[in-house]
């Protein structure tokens, strides 16, 4: 199994940019039709099947490599791009109170070459949490709020994953976000399953705020994962397909909200205005002196992180 990454970055529309909300996601469903004049790396793209809100392209890269994609578009803001290959994309438009448009991409993608639980993952690991640690532990001191946006398939299982510390890193991460005092909101744009819920501050831990997007999905672990994993305890097909489908119903964003696990389901294209105002919200309320600190905690302890 390869190890992945993620990545994300948003690029603004040009000042004087006259370009309409429907020209922009045009554009967007243009790129997924026709990306070779979007992205170099791509020398063919054959659209195998198409309606308003979806489209299926097998894209063979200048590598060799051949794969199949699955675009899903939302007007009038969202498209995303899933791969058989594990690549999982999103281009966001988004526009700010002053009427400035921007264009998100974020990239989930395995790391080719690297394998999962091998030195070169602990090591790329390694990095990756102490970069993350500091920032917690900055952000804290400096009293600069949290903003998490989700989309995550929960910690790693296996006997090699539990070899690497994938218990004790992943409980690393969930006393962080637990004991960090300061306004944490939380934005659900993919899915959120499993532990990877509770290290990407879920409910239970308590954000000021969480919102979800209408893909969103939260639960245990996705219908595919838990399907695989039943394998292990019976070998009926009926039987797999039956709680694949209850687990889809019960982890959509209108099956979360309907039971308030949110504070509501909002449109990706209003999702800056929306944590603009959480985080005006936040700071009002830290004004006030209100803390969750526990009595006897001193402010910005964690204790003592366990090697």
């Amino acid at each position: 199994m390869s190890a992945f990454f993620n990545y994300a970055y948003t690029v603004p529309f040009p000042k004087d940019s006259k370009i309409s909300w429907a020209q922009a996601f045009e554009a967007l469903r243009h790129k997924a039709r026709e990306p070779m004049a979007f992205v170099p790396a791509i020398a063919s793209c054959n659209v195998l099947e198409e309606n308003d809100k979806y489209i299926k392209r097998q894209v063979a890269l200048k590598s060799g490599l051949e794969m199949t994609e699955d675009i899903d578009l939302y007007a009038p803001s969202l498209a995303t791009f899933k791969s058989n290959t594990g690549t999982f994309i999103t281009n966001l438009i988004s526009e700010n109170a002053e009427g400035e448009r921007f264009l998100t991409f974020t990239f989930f993608m395995p790391l080719p070459g690297v394998e999962a639980g091998s030195e070169a993952e602990a090591s790329k690991r390694k990095e990756m949490e102490d970069a993350c640690k500091g920032a917690v532990t900055q952000s804290l001191k400096r009293k600069i709020p949290l903003l998490f946006l989700v989309n995550v398939t929960g910690y790693m299982v296996g006997s090699k994953a539990e070899r690497g510390g994938i218990a004790k890193d992943g409980a690393k991460m969930v006393r962080a976000v637990a004991c960090v005092d300061v306004p944490k909101l939380t934005v659900i744009v993919g899915g959120s399953f499993g532990a990877g819920n509770y290290g990407m501050c879920g409910r239970a831990y308590s954000p000021r705020f969480l919102w979800m997007w209408p893909n969103a999905k939260v639960s245990v672990m996705g219908s595919g994962q838990l399907s695989e994993v039943m394998t292990t305890v019976s070998k009926d097909p009926a039987q797999h397909a039956s709680l694949k489908a209850e687990i889809e119903n019960q982890s959509t964003a209108l099956y979360a909200t309907a039971r308030l696990w949110d504070d509501g389901i909002i449109r990706p294209q209003d999702t800056r205005d929306v944590v603009g105002l959480g985080l005006a919200l936040a700071a009002r309320e830290r004004k006030t002196g209100s803390s969750i600190i526990q009595p006897g905690v001193a402010e910005g302890s964690f204790g003592v992180f366990r090697m």
